[in-house]
């Protein structure tokens, strides 16, 4: 028995290890990948303990009835293991990129170039005499949930325009319109057309500091939540362990976001987010009028700059995704967006009549993440290239 209650200490000594290491195996660095490797060695350890365990057990005097239910207990645990280092190679996309299935599809497919953009890198002799085409954004202009680099409509827009034309990309997760215009203004090659994009998101930090009489920011999840917020709202408040399982974080995770989505939603409305609660969502602040002309002041800097440089501008306008917001978010972000850029002469692109039409499941990359499909890359490519020409 000795034997079993030192194998049993180590095995839950590893256990906790495995578990605790998880939140160090975050995006591609050496530290993240060696951790990673040592989390598959303990994992085997954690195995052979079961299997000498079991063995031990089974060679014991104990009473058959305990035996049976080792065995049932030290298989569904081998089984665990085995199927927690499967999960640790399948890529999952989330939204907010919180997920671990998150970690593992970075890790995959999002490669940058030394600029710290998900494009090729610069190579000044390739490009001279070719028209340059610069598109800057956010995550929605990354690509954040396409694998293929090449189905983004940047890429799209590239091969459409044919190989006289130079097509950047200068999207970045997380950047909002003054982060954007600093990149743009940053780069190293000077455009022949800037196409900036927006997403109603876009406003949440540049104004972050005026939103005291608004309440505290919120990170409008308030209506179609990450999937932590609804662990937690499922009774499921087991962080430790759901946070630092691949399996467990995959499967919980999936499993609130396709529970989501069969959910009966109704549409907000403009009363919705003139409420307490509401206001704590960024859509809000596109009803509020001090906020608003903040964030217009910052698109302004786009048209200064292409007028200062002489350099054409073209403003794509994405809506949100999700069915209870994009009717909205078209009303009372895009549409006013759209009068402020055409009272400028600027040609605007509104995405809402190209995806409108388009389910959910067609809309966005996966049901937890609603960043835009490769089906909706392709026909803002297309409709760019039909503006161009």
């Amino acid at each position: 028995m000795r034997g079993i209650r030192f194998s049993l200490s180590l095995f839950i000594l590893l256990t906790v290890l495995i578990f605790y290491l998880t939140r160090y195996t975050d995006y591609p660095s050496a530290e993240s990948s060696f951790i990673g490797f040592a989390r598959y060695v303990m994992i085997i350890l954690n195995t052979g303990l079961l299997l000498i365990i079991l063995r031990s057990i089974m060679r014991s005097a104990i009473p058959d009835k305990i035996k049976n239910i080792s065995l049932a207990v030290i298989t569904v645990l081998i089984l665990f293991f085995v199927v927690e280092t499967v999960f640790m190679n399948i890529p999952y996309s989330h939204g907010s990129g919180i997920t671990l299935g998150s970690r593992v599809w970075f890790r995959r497919y999002w490669h940058t170039n030394r600029l710290g953009y998900r494009d090729r890198e610069i190579d000044m002799r390739e490009i001279t005499g070719k028209k340059r085409v610069l598109i800057c954004g956010d995550s929605f202009v990354a690509g954040h949930g396409i694998e293929n680099p090449e189905e983004r409509f940047s890429d799209v827009l590239g091969l459409l325009l044919g190989e006289n034309y130079a097509v950047f990309n200068l999207g970045m997760n997380g950047a909002d319109t003054r982060k954007s215009f600093e990149n743009l203004t940053a780069f190293p090659v000077r455009p022949d057309l800037i196409v900036v994009c927006h997403h109603p998101n876009d406003i949440e930090t540049v104004i972050e500091q005026k939103l005291e009489r608004w309440g505290d920011r919120g990170t409008g999840r308030q209506l179609y939540n990450g999937a932590g917020n609804l662990i937690i709202q499922a009774g499921i408040n087991f962080p430790f362990i759901t946070d630092n399982s691949y399996f467990l974080n995959y499967t919980v995770n999936k499993a609130a976001a396709v529970r989501e989505s069969l959910k009966p939603h109704t549409k907000v409305s403009k009363e919705y987010y003139l409420s307490e609660e509401g206001r704590k969502n960024y859509l809000s602040y596109y009803l509020n009028d001090t906020l608003f002309k903040q964030h217009i002041d910052a698109l302004y800097s786009f048209i200064y700059l292409s007028r200062k440089e002489n350099v054409p501008l073209i403003i794509v306008l994405f809506p949100e995704t999700h069915d209870v917001t994009i009717d909205y978010s078209e009303e009372y972000v895009n549409r006013p967006i759209e009068k402020f850029f055409l009272n400028q002469n600027i040609p605007v692109l509104d995405t809402y009549s190209l995806i409108k039409n388009f389910s959910l499941e067609d809309r966005a990359v996966n049901w937890g993440d609603a960043h835009p499909s490769a089906k909706v890359h392709r026909a803002v490519a297309e409709e760019l290239y039909r503006m161009m020409k």
